[in-house]
């Protein structure tokens, strides 16, 4: 029996112990700061931890650094910690598998990304995620943690790519959002996907990752199952902005942008839809001039 520890209770922690409650090797704890989120015993955070054996991250990545120097010295060295975030942290513009590598230094970490829509899994629909590992073990491990579940994987040993896939992704699913809002019909937003996905492979790829991994479930799969889910927080961020002119729905689209451009140069024009969407997101420009000039 493998010992398994949720930390963060939130839509996408309470699905994925859904998922592995099926498994009935796994001992699951779930641990929340609001106690009230955790639907089975709640233990403190000590407890949880100390006897992990993997450790699964839900919380975004506005809160990762404090909750992981929170944990940490409670954390066994033999642990896996796995991230489900998909950010870029606001103190030192690092993305989630920086930040643990930060933190954890002597740890073994993956990510886990791809189409995971929480609201689907607590339905009982099956979906396929990209785990994100450089050890072999760890992919086999996490693997075997949801053996017969709803979740499967296709692994990969780009970590970068993965992570910097799905910031993008989430930034990107705001311009899906935005093309909603504007009522552009699917011709119009097939031009705008495949725009998106040639930009996130060539970003991708400068910032350290593969070019592939934008055309992996990683890029191109959670792009579309966010960008076109009723359930995703980016896409509903980017409604809300065409109809309010600004994001009053946290996401990690939203809180991602500004830190993400630091990282890259500043002339963003090669990249038209990420520099259309900074122009409306911080720059408060008007939503349907600027995708309007971008289609033409």
């Amino acid at each position: 029996m493998t010992h398994v520890a949720i930390i963060g209770a939130g839509a996408i922690g309470q699905a994925l112990a859904h998922i592995l409650d099926r498994n009935k090797e796994n001992r699951l704890e779930l641990f929340d700061k609001d106690p009230a989120k955790v639907t089975r015993a709640a233990l403190p955070l000590p407890d949880v931890v100390k006897e992990a054996e993997v450790l699964f991250l839900c919380v975004p990545s506005w809160a990762m650094r404090g909750a992981l120097t929170e944990m940490k010295s409670y954390l066994s060295q033999d642990a896996i910690v796995v991230s489900l975030a998909k950010g870029i942290e606001e103190e030192h513009k690092k993305t989630m598998d920086a930040l643990l590598v930060e933190i954890l230094p002597q740890h073994r970490i993956a990510l886990l990304g791809g189409p995971m829509l929480a609201a689907e899994f607590m339905e009982d629909l099956p979906g396929v995620g990209c785990l994100a590992t450089e050890h072999v073990e760890v992919a086999e491990q996490i693997a075997g943690l949801f053996a017969g579940t709803l979740l499967s994987f296709e692994t990969t040993s780009d970590v970068r790519g993965v992570a910097f896939a799905g910031v993008l992704k989430n930034i990107y699913a705001l311009g899906l959002g935005v093309a909603h809002g504007l009522s552009w019909g699917d011709n119009q937003k097939g031009w705008y996907l495949t725009r998106a996905l040639v930009e996130m492979a060539t970003i991708v790829e400068q910032l350290g990752g593969k070019r592939e991994t934008a055309y992996s479930l990683a890029g191109i799969g959670d792009l579309v199952a966010t960008g076109f889910s009723g359930y995703s927080r980016n896409s509903r961020s980017g409604e809300e902005i065409v109809r309010n002119g600004v994001c009053n729905i946290q996401s990690e689209g939203c809180a991602s942008l500004p830190h993400f451009l630091k990282l890259l140069p500043a002339d963003r024009s090669v990249f038209p839809l990420l520099h259309g969407l900074e122009q409306i997101i911080i720059d408060g420009k008007d939503a349907k001039d600027i995708f309007s000039q971008l289609i033409r």
